[in-house]
């Protein structure tokens, strides 16, 4: 086998490996949680569910933080840490409004929604209310394997608190203010889940069966680059076998 071809193979390794491992495991306690952004000795999981039939449906991100930080805080440093996440929203004297959240499932960097709009290169495309009234179409990710929900008047994205470990005997309830009202305590779980049907419930949290962690992107591009270079030492030794007659 040509050394092109033994390069090609590992190239080609290494994107199955990305793609394949982006999303691990289930999330039932804190050490679960790959993904973390912001620094200091205080830190809560956010669990973003997007109530859809691309699985996992809800991923998790960690946030630390010295002080005082809100859940506004803390989504906006989700958005703008991850670059597969994306987010449209407004604010104003009021706070965070929240429209719309995206991810890009399969990593291609080729996020985008069906009414054209453009995200900054935080994923973030800071909106006035734009969505009509009942009986607009939502707009939806341009990539059907992506994930995005957009609601006002066709669903809204709910905001829950956790009660104790809600992936492990707690429970979720529905926060009673909004993302940049609520403060946020350390040790504790909060979670934004898009509900289609107005339900105003915990039903659109999310559950052990839906929520897998999100890598670390850095970790991510190591595990498969190591996988790339074990493949090519092998497929390299074998081809050396194969001319010296040993196979």
């Amino acid at each position: 086998m040509k050394t092109r071809q033994l390069l090609r193979t590992a190239l080609l390794l290494v994107a199955f490996t990305l793609l394949t491992s982006r999303l691990t495991g289930q999330v039932t306690s804190f050490s679960d949680v790959q993904y973390w952004t912001g620094s200091g000795t205080n830190e809560s999981v956010m669990i973003l569910n997007w109530n859809d039939s691309l699985a996992p449906q809800s991923l998790a991100w960690g946030y630390r933080w010295n002080g005082t930080a809100s859940a506004a805080d803390m989504l906006t440093a989700i958005v703008v840490a991850d670059t597969r996440l994306y987010s449209r929203m407004e604010t104003t004297g009021f706070g965070l409004t929240l429209y719309g959240l995206g991810y890009d499932r399969d990593n291609d960097g080729t996020f985008g929604i069906s009414d054209g709009t453009v995200f900054d290169s935080n994923g973030i495309a800071n909106t006035t209310f734009g969505d009509g009234p009942p009986g607009f179409t939502a707009p939806t990710a341009t990539d059907l394997s992506d994930h995005y929900k957009e609601g006002w008047w066709t669903g809204f994205w709910g905001f829950f608190n956790g009660v104790g470990n809600p992936m492990s005997g707690g429970s979720w309830t529905v926060a009673g203010v909004g993302l940049s009202d609520h403060t946020l305590t350390s040790g504790n779980w909060e979670s934004l889940g898009f509900d289609q049907d107005f339900s105003f419930d915990g039903a659109d949290a999310p559950t052990v069966a839906t929520a897998a962690a999100v890598p670390e992107p850095r970790t991510t591009v190591l595990t498969g680059l190591a996988a790339a270079l074990l493949c090519l030492r092998k497929m390299r030794g074998r081809a050396k076998a194969v001319r010296e007659g040993g196979l």
